[in-house]
């Protein structure tokens, strides 16, 4: 198999399992027995729950990093010759779009109740916020501890997305390596300096060094961030690609280090220094690795299941969360605050099922719908045989 027609089975598991373990992060209420209780500084009442895996909101910068990677894969010859910047463009929002508006749809259901509690008021504040949201932008700014997407609250990375996919649309994946490493260089270092000053946002969140990026006094954070990962990303792939590892590592030893590295709870001297070296040497190295690892038979259908929900339990999984908790506690009238880890394992099968199922009903026939409208035929390779299109 060529470089270019080879699949990337592990790099799906890999994408699965941090949307897994950013899942637990925003479902407290089934996984409040193996949860991290973080205090808030400055704020009376109890502490907040982040779920098991502390350092899950990790995963956002190994998500933007590795879409780096397989768009550089998947585009990289072709865009800026047979595939124009604007198709480009196209091709992608297609991709994120109808989950996303599948999504909002579920969110908004849940919040109209709400807003009719509150009066006219409730509700104009919800029309307000939604109108933006339909659009794929930010809900307007009324302060800056306001979050970017109020109905969808992990929205705010996919919002990042296509503006790191906009810069390449203009300038393509020609930039010499020399190039990208310097624009790579300088968006770490001007990250790190963000970090550890705590500039752009950071340091204002008690839930991790560099977990910001979803409020309006964090929007710079959430440019450092995909401007950083999303082209080191690329740079990975070329790196790949010139060098590629002897060693053939096992999937399930790469996954279960990426699902270590998101659980690890370092202590607060060490977490700004922790999640700095896993965005600038950690992530990379499990991506290089990753794609020259081959996970074929039981291994590789797992984890091309993994990779085919991935992006629907990632942008489904708080919508999904709200409804569920919903029903659970005015339909069934459960008591939420002492579940036990079996509910969350549930929640885990529910939202992975639901994915699935979205992916293949809802999301692959929408997309095939809006590329033949826009007369977009100029379609991602398919990566995997064990389905029948890739996740990108």
């Amino acid at each position: 198999m060529t470089v270019r027609n080879r699949s990337f089975v592990t790099l799906d598991g890999l994408r699965g399992i941090a949307a897994l373990a950013i899942l637990t992060r925003h479902a407290p209420a089934f996984f409040a027995s193996v949860a991290i209780m973080i205090p808030l500084s400055g704020r009376t009442g109890p502490a907040v729950s982040v779920g098991p895996f502390y350092e899950s909101y990790l995963a956002v910068d190994f998500f933007f990093a590795l879409s780096g990677f397989v768009l550089a894969h998947a585009y990289g010859a072709r865009l800026g010759s047979s595939l124009s910047g604007l198709r480009f463009m196209a091709v992608r929002l297609i991709r994120l779009y109808p989950l996303y508006v599948f999504a909002l749809l579920i969110a908004t259901l849940l919040a109209v109740p709400r807003a009719l509690s509150h009066g006219q008021s409730g509700l104009l504040e919800t029309l307000k916020n939604l109108l933006p949201a339909i659009l794929f932008l930010p809900a307007p700014p009324v302060s800056g501890d306001a979050v970017l997407f109020p109905f969808n609250g992990p929205a705010w990375s996919l919002f990042f997305e296509p503006l790191a996919n906009g810069c390449i649309a203009i300038v393509g994946f020609r930039l010499r390596s020399r190039t990208l490493g310097a624009i790579v260089g300088i968006a770490g270092l001007a990250l790190a300096a963000a970090v550890v000053s705590g500039r752009c946002g950071f340091g204002s969140s008690t839930f991790g060094a560099i977990d910001f990026g979803f409020r309006w006094d964090g929007f710079g954070a959430g440019c450092l961030r995909v401007g950083f990962a999303f082209f080191a990303g690329i740079l990975i792939y070329r790196a790949w690609q010139r060098w590629q590892p002897t060693l053939r590592v096992p999937p399930l030893l790469i996954g279960a280090a990426l699902l270590g590295a998101l659980a690890a709870d370092p202590s607060e001297g060490y977490r700004t220094t922790y999640d700095l070296v896993m965005i600038f040497a950690g992530f990379p190295l499990l991506i290089w690795l990753g794609a020259s690892s081959v996970a074929d038979g039981a291994i590789g259908r797992l984890f091309t299941w993994l990779g085919v929900a991935s992006y629907a339990m990632y942008v489904l999984q708080e919508p999904l969360y709200l409804l569920t908790v919903t029903i659970l506690t005015r339909v069934f009238h459960l008591d939420l605050s002492n579940l036990g880890l079996i509910w969350g394992i549930g929640f885990i099968g529910l939202v992975f099922a639901l994915a699935v199922a979205a992916d293949r009903a809802f999301d692959r026939p929408m997309r095939k719908l809006l590329n033949a409208a826009l007369g977009v035929r100029h379609l991602p390779p398919q990566f995997t045989r064990l389905w029948p299109r890739h996740i990108l």
